[in-house]
């Protein structure tokens, strides 16, 4: 298979000699791959960098171009000159501060010819800082790409017309993706083909990216957006554009050259936008319309907390046991076990446990022999506290880590907690995670639709609010063998919040150490009745929990005191305005 690679460049000489050494080294076959430039009218020696480049590597390549500007048109609209010229059925569109791995063409090649026929973009996993943003764990499915690294068809870039050529710089690669899935296809993320990104090495402040993606925000939204969103928009930008005399990134910058650069470009994108708009004016009065994107202030999804957060290294390599509660849901399962498959750190053992009969050990034991399991049953329904001590009893790991079986890991989730645990003195550690919401479509086949997507828990520990409520999910946290074997398992007498008492429990004992960093996600049911049930419930448990623990004496500094009054107060405006995101829905339903 022949794979054309697209390259922008503008005054890139830091950058080249690594870039295209990396795809020297490539195993794959060289001669079935071509390369094309678009110079944006470089003044250092970028140019001369490439013709150097190509007068001594053009026998090795399939073909090798340079496109010469006289000046700078832009990333998306360089990027669609340079595409005119290229031939192959697939197209990498690569930045060129990357590098990629000797074998990334090749599995590029096998992700293309194993795709889905309704994926229209696959996106790489850029390293040593991902890109933030929310993807599912099981099959990839994103909301937009990362126009630093993706593949897609000659024949849908061409069908799309490439990049908007509206948008100069940043945006551009979402404004693509929206138009992708407004025609029915998929984004996938492809977490296991890395490239090396070092757009972020120190995580700087970006100038051009704030004053672009400000402005072209306004754009999309009045490009995909209803009467509501392109409001909020203008409320966005002129919130950020009051506070720039007090950004502390911007106090070396000329400031009013700032707010100038800004203006013209908010002017310029609200005109494109006004022109984009009439065409479906008819669909901005609808409740259901074509196509919705998300509109997070200037954010396009959900993102992971603490997008430049490098994992530890370490050279021990000890048994983790993840411990995998299940009732009746082998299609669900199925998921939660895909996830732990693409684990990072390998040497992983998984303790199932399914309350009541063995719905699941066929599914288990035809899909997952790579899988080193230990597979249990109860025959008769035990309740989720009893499985969990079973699962905990036959563990033989020095980690112990719980994960429901509808809920998943993140690849890098154990390889992140027991990072943090082996580097430091701390036995217990946890970790923030995304809380999707879905209405489950069909159980078999699994089938759901996720409504939304946000975090929660986003806390620091503090003992004094963990009492006074959970301020974690199950399979956010991960623990040392020697915990359970000082303080013992679950409270079988609790057939919910379980976990919530089992982490008082161990605190009281032992120091919990938060990594902001998102690793897992969990579900819960987006149906009212559903989850005004389940809210119920876990209501009346609360109580049975926090009067086990009357009376309790503690001994409290100050510090902590103050933490746990302010995490109250937050509370009670967050709950605020989810009572009054909970009555207007009340109110659209009653309609």
């Amino acid at each position: 298979m022949n794979i054309d690679i697209v390259f922008v460049t503008y005054n890139s000489e830091k950058w080249i000699n690594k870039c295209l050494d990396s795809i020297k080294k490539s195993k794959y076959d060289l001669t079935k791959i071509g390369l094309y430039f678009f110079d944006c009218a470089s003044k250092d020696n970028t140019v001369k960098l490439l013709e150097k480049f190509r007068i001594k590597n053009s026998n090795k390549f399939n073909e090798i171009k340079i496109i010469k500007s006289n000046k700078n048109i832009g990333f998306g609209r360089g990027n669609n000159k340079a595409f005119k010229y290229t031939k192959a059925s697939y197209v990498f569109f690569l930045n060129v501060d990357c590098e990629i791995y000797p074998d990334t063409i090749s599995k590029i090649e096998s992700e293309i010819l194993n795709k889905e026929e309704k994926v229209g973009i696959l996106e790489l996993r850029q390293t040593p800082y991902e890109h933030p943003k929310y993807y599912n764990p099981y099959n990839g499915d994103t909301t937009w790409a990362s126009g630093a690294c993706f593949v897609i068809s000659r024949n849908l870039f061409k069908k799309v017309n490439g990049f908007d050529r509206n948008i100069f710089l940043y945006c551009e690669d979402v404004e693509l993706s929206f138009r992708i899935r407004k025609r029915g296809y998929k984004i996938k993320y492809v977490y296991d083909i890395p490239i090396k990104h070092y757009s972020y090495e120190n995580g700087d402040f970006k100038l051009i990216q704030f004053i672009y993606s400000v402005t072209n925000n306004i754009y999309l939204r009045y490009k995909y957006g209803n009467i509501i969103d392109i409001i909020r928009g203008y409320r966005l930008f002129r919130r950020a554009y009051k506070n720039i005399d007090s950004m502390v990134e911007l106090k070396e910058f000329n400031l009013i050259e700032i707010k100038k650069t800004i203006l013209n470009n908010e002017i310029k994108m609200t005109c494109l936008g006004i022109i984009s708009l009439i065409s479906r004016i008819k669909y901005l009065f609808l409740k259901k319309y074509e196509f919705k994107p998300k509109f997070l202030e200037l954010d396009y999804e959900c993102s992971k907390l603490l997008p430049f957060y490098k994992t530890k290294t370490f050279d021990k390599n000890p048994l983790v046991s993840v411990i995998v509660r299940t009732h009746d849901r082998p299609e669900s399962l199925r998921e939660t076990l895909v996830s732990i498959r693409n684990q990072t750190y390998k040497n992983i053992e998984v303790i199932i446990v399914e309350d009541g009969k063995p719905k699941a050990r066929k599914m288990v034991e035809e899909e997952f022999g790579d899988l080193n399991i230990k597979y249990f049953f109860t025959t008769n329904n035990v309740g989720v506290a009893k499985v969990a001590n079973i699962g905990l009893k036959n563990a033989a790991g020095e980690y112990f880590n719980f994960l429901d079986d509808d809920d998943l890991f993140y690849p890098e989730h154990i390889e992140v907690l027991l990072s943090e645990l082996i580097d430091s003195d701390y036995k217990i550690v946890y970790a923030s995670a995304f809380e999707t919401t879905i209405n489950h479509i069909s159980y078999k086949p699994y089938v759901y639709k996720i409504k939304d997507v946000y975090i929660k828990y986003d806390n620091d520990f503090n003992l004094l609010y963990l009492l006074n409520k959970n301020m974690t999910s199950i399979q956010t946290v991960m623990f040392k063998r020697e915990v359970y074997e000082k303080l013992g398992g679950v409270d079988e007498k609790l057939q919910c919040l379980e976990d919530w008492d089992l982490w008082i429990r161990y605190s009281l004992n032992f120091p919990f150490k938060y990594i902001k960093r998102t690793t897992s996600l969990y579900r819960v049911p987006a149906d009212y009745k559903i989850a005004n049930s389940r809210k119920q419930k876990l209501a009346s448990y609360s109580k049975n929990v926090k009067d086990k623990y009357l009376g309790l004496e503690l001994s409290i500094k100050t510090s902590e005191l103050e933490d746990f009054a302010q995490k109250l107060e937050r509370d009670f405006y967050l709950e605020r305005g989810g009572l009054i995101k909970r009555i207007a829905n009340k109110f659209k339903r009653r309609k």
